[in-house]
């Protein structure tokens, strides 16, 4: 129960009750489930104010208990997450080899975006289209496969082809599988994979040039619950063609932290 309800707070951006919540848990359970309410909590502050410090600590506190993260996959994800924020690109290389190997098509796509997150801080575009193409014709056919009475799966499939499709500057057709997503998941039926897919169309808007229709759908997330968190705009690289646009400043000030509130 306090989990789910962490979850929800993450959702509406009540930092501080996620933070109350996650310590809750933390001092209810032991390893390994008391690490991941831990570090849940030490991510809060990445999530309000984008400051990964205290997600650094509880890390190195928890490797000390347990120094082979390969014993806990959430303590994996959490190691490789932080390495990324840090843009670290050989401890992320390091870490991506612990992570098991690919065995359906959402892991090898899960593999080859932690690829692509490698290459790019390694600010080695060469190789992430290499990544990218190496990829597109499995997701191309599963997007022809994928069954449309399961539209939350088809909506995922089509978003992650049309971000793929951005990366390596096909434009129109990352653009359309951006649509479609959100056609598929329209945000008035679905609401919390419908945020995702508004916030999917913006990075493929601001990757392919667009920037005015990025900050459209952009300017939309910040009233609307979902995973649209300050701490996380200011740190993805997908958002690096928006950053000298007044439009972006104003919606970082708008969710930048106030001081005494969520």
């Amino acid at each position: 129960i306090i989990e789910e309800y962490s979850f929800m707070a993450t959702f509406m951006r009540l930092y501080d009750l996620r933070r109350t919540l996650t310590d809750r848990g933390a001092a209810l359970t032991v390893p390994p489930l008391r690490w991941a309410f831990e570090l849940r909590s030490a991510a809060t502050d990445n999530l309000q104010s984008g400051d990964i410090r205290p997600s650094r600590r509880v890390l190195t506190r928890i490797l000390a208990e347990n120094p082979d993260p390969r014993t806990e996959q959430d303590l994996v994800e959490h190691i490789f997450g932080v390495a990324q924020d840090d843009q670290n690109a050989p401890e992320m290389e390091r870490l991506a080899k612990i992570f098991p190997p690919p065995n359906s098509l959402e892991s090898r796509i899960e593999a080859a975006q932690r690829q692509i997150e490698i290459e790019r801080a390694r600010q080695d575009q060469a190789a992430v289209r290499r990544v990218v193409e190496s990829t597109l014709p499995e997701m191309e056919a599963a997007v022809q496969s994928t069954p449309r009475n399961n539209p939350e799966l088809a909506a995922n499939v089509i978003a992650r082809l049309g971000y793929f499709y951005a990366l390596v500057g096909r434009k129109d057709d990352a653009i359309r599988m951006g649509k479609r997503g959100c056609e598929i998941l329209p945000i008035s039926k679905f609401a919390f994979p419908g945020v995702g897919m508004i916030e999917n169309l913006a990075k493929i808007y601001a990757m392919t040039g667009e920037k005015a229709r990025a900050l459209d759908q952009l300017e939309m997330l910040p009233d609307i619950p979902g995973q649209f968190h300050y701490g996380w705009v200011l740190q993805d690289p997908d958002w690096a063609p928006l950053r000298g646009e007044p439009r972006f400043q104003a919606l970082l000030s708008k969710m930048a932290p106030k001081t005494g509130k969520n």
